[in-house]
């Protein structure tokens, strides 16, 4: 089952993921945010 979340961020923010988004090769900003949580969530296991 997929949940929709909404997300409040900064421009900052938003240009530090587009930027990864971009390097990574990635096609969308929810992806490159799945991305990171994957890796963060899988380091802190």
């Amino acid at each position: 089952m997929t949940k929709r979340y909404n997300v409040a961020m900064t421009e900052e923010m938003e240009k530090r993921l587009e930027s990864q988004r971009v390097k990574r090769g990635l096609d969308s900003t929810p992806e490159m945010i799945r991305y990171i949580l994957s890796e963060h969530l899988a380091r802190s296991n």
